[in-house]
């Protein structure tokens, strides 16, 4: 069973069986993204483990204009050095987001600011 949650609310967003011989969790993810971005268009952040790195899903959360963090842990060595060889070799860049203090009580929390892209909300 693949469950898609809303951690900070506590709330089920979509839940489908893997039971099928040729599917995995990735790819049932996959066949269900436009769905989920159709029903909830402020989604902006997916987050997995080392199961849901693969290419054909994160290429597809690219189509929906969608950030993404994927947990890779050392014991993956195959994974683990194809990640060091591409970042080794990227060219270095400015951050993709600033944080911004708002103004007010100092218990207001920051605003995200990602250049090209629709503002998180706080």
């Amino acid at each position: 069973m693949l469950n898609v949650l809303m951690h900070d609310l506590k709330l089920v967003l979509g839940q489908w069986s893997v039971n099928d011989e040729k599917s995995n969790e990735p790819a049932v993810l996959r066949r269900h993204l436009a769905k989920q971005f159709e029903r909830f268009p402020l989604l902006q952040l997916i987050t997995g483990d080392a199961m849901f790195a693969g290419r054909p899903l994160l290429a597809a959360l690219l189509e929906f204009d969608c950030d993404y963090l994927v947990q890779i842990k050392g014991n993956q060595p195959d994974v683990l050095d194809a990640l060091q060889q591409c970042l080794g070799q990227a060219d270095e860049r400015p951050p993709a987001a600033e944080t911004v203090k708002k103004r007010g009580s100092p218990r207001s929390p920051p605003t995200v600011v990602r250049p090209g892209r629709r503002p998180l909300p706080s």
